[in-house]
């Protein structure tokens, strides 16, 4: 049985692999004719060490992957996960503070079924009461889970 990524320890989730839900993220922008510019750290791909990495102020870590642009600019944040999203509650907190600034869509890519979804941050504040919470077992913080039906019904499917 293949551990989920999510219960694997920071540095074993992230260091030297490839970040399918940026792959993919691209390849939709790609698709849609949309301009893109990478913002965000890529914690796969990084020259930062996680210790100086989180040196950082907690609202530039969170800083969006990309910004996409087509008829209006929006900030892209693109996640991966198998069954259930997981948003830490602390960065569900900062990617308000960039929605402030600009629209933020979350990009999430089920790297099993091969499907993702796009939906726009206030989707998800609104279905957040519905959320169940968890622990990740390596840094003790929260995060929301939605489920895979919810993402089906309320955020729209690519591929």
């Amino acid at each position: 049985m293949k551990i989920k990524d999510s219960e694997l320890d920071y540095k074993a989730r992230n260091i030297n692999r490839i970040n399918t839900a940026e792959e993919e993220a691209e390849k939709f922008f790609k698709a849609s004719g949309l301009s893109y510019k990478h913002l965000g750290f890529d914690e796969k791909n990084e020259n930062i060490s996680p210790e100086r990495f989180y040196r950082l102020p907690q609202v530039i870590r969170c800083l969006p992957d990309y910004i996409a642009i087509g008829n209006d600019a929006k900030f892209v944040e693109a996640k991966g996960f198998v069954d259930d999203l997981k948003i830490k509650e602390d960065d569900y907190q900062e990617y308000q503070k960039w929605d402030r600034i600009m629209p933020l869509l979350i990009f999430a890519h089920d790297t099993q079924k091969k499907v993702s979804f796009i939906a726009k941050l206030k989707q998800i504040s609104d279905g957040l009461h519905l959320f169940p919470t968890g622990k990740y077992k390596d840094n003790g913080k929260t995060y929301f889970r939605i489920d895979w039906g919810y993402m089906k019904e309320h955020f729209q499917q690519y591929g």
